[in-house]
């Protein structure tokens, strides 16, 4: 008997696991509604206090499942009711044990969904509430994991999210505070890994949020500042990753070694011609676009400074990845 429960464990482990993911990779969840909706019912005769952390862990998994499958066929009623059930058992397991980081971690997902469904059905109050405990169980995370990027990340789609949230509520001031804060952490993050891209695209995703919401404030100068920024973030992913790529495949890449002029000083021309070809042409359409967000002229010169200074930099650190 114990060897058939262990077995039926892991059998309900790989549906909920790798069964999951490759269904979800060709949009076929719904296959696994009917062996859901069974388990649930399973797990539902039982009292929930007497079900030990995996069996409770698994019937969150199978109503986030259930919950999902129900919002992709447009059913947000059903779908919240599943989500919100899951939180419930999450939330059980938090309590049982507070200080675990991946329960934290699996209640803020829960509280995600239910805030998720919430803003898709036009429940702001509802999508705040659970946006802000799920930002807020971020912030536990990252206190008792500083230096851990994956709860970095949690904390910044928190900040995100609920700046999403107040923008479209008109609440523009409190969206670019959140905005900065999710900023402050991408940031961070491509600064520690220039070679993600996926970093670097979500650096310019908070970028244009945050110059959005400076925009419906009417700060436009500094909206100008934070969209200049993040036209330079766009143009280095264009091109760095190809930087080297084509000497690579024709050879020349071995011709440089060969040339009577150090390597170093090819590297850095290519480098430049990079620049000149994808951030230069972002500075020079800087003072137009300060005239069309009616920049201050007297910041103007501020601006260009930094981005002169800066845009080389960048491109010089893109390069030395580019290189591995």
């Amino acid at each position: 008997a114990e060897f058939q429960r262990n077995e039926a464990q892991d059998l309900v482990e790989f549906m909920l696991t790798d069964l999951r993911r490759r269904l979800d990779a060709v949009g076929r969840l719904d296959v696994l509604e009917s062996v859901g909706e069974r388990l649930d019912a399973s797990y539902s005769k039982q009292d929930p206090a007497r079900l030990d952390p995996d069996a409770l862990g698994r019937q969150a998994r199978v109503l986030t499942l259930l919950g999902e499958v129900d919002a992709n066929r447009g059913q947000l009623d059903s779908a919240l009711a599943r989500y919100q059930e899951a939180a419930v058992k999450t939330a059980e397991l938090l309590r049982r044990d507070p200080g675990d980081p991946q329960r934290i971690f699996d209640h803020a997902q829960a509280v995600y969904w239910v805030g998720d469904i919430a803003w898709k059905r036009g429940d702001v109050a509802l999508t705040r509430e659970s946006w802000t405990r799920y930002r807020d169980h971020g912030a536990r995370l990252v206190a008792l994991d500083p230096d851990r990027e994956a709860w970095q990340t949690e904390l910044g789609y928190g900040h995100r999210n609920l700046g999403v949230l107040s923008l479209e509520e008109g609440d523009a001031s409190a969206a670019i505070e959140a905005f900065t804060k999710a900023l402050g952490i991408s940031r961070q993050l491509a600064a520690g890994h220039p070679d993600d891209s996926a970093a670097r695209i979500v650096l310019a995703d908070d970028l244009a949020w945050l110059a959005n919401a400076q925009m419906r404030f009417g700060a436009f100068a500094d909206a100008e500042r934070t969209l200049a920024e993040e036209a330079a973030v766009h143009a280095g992913l264009l091109a760095l990753d190809s930087l080297f790529r084509g000497d690579a495949e024709d050879g020349s890449l071995e011709q440089w070694m060969l040339a009577p002029v150090p390597p170093w000083w090819l590297v850095l021309v290519r480098t430049l011609m990079h620049w000149a070809t994808t951030a230069l042409p972002v500075i020079v359409a800087v003072p137009l676009l300060g005239e069309l967000l009616h920049l201050p002229r007297a910041q103007l010169p501020v601006l260009m400074a930094s981005l002169l200074l800066g845009t080389p930099i960048l491109s010089l650190l893109g390069a030395v990845v580019a290189a591995l």
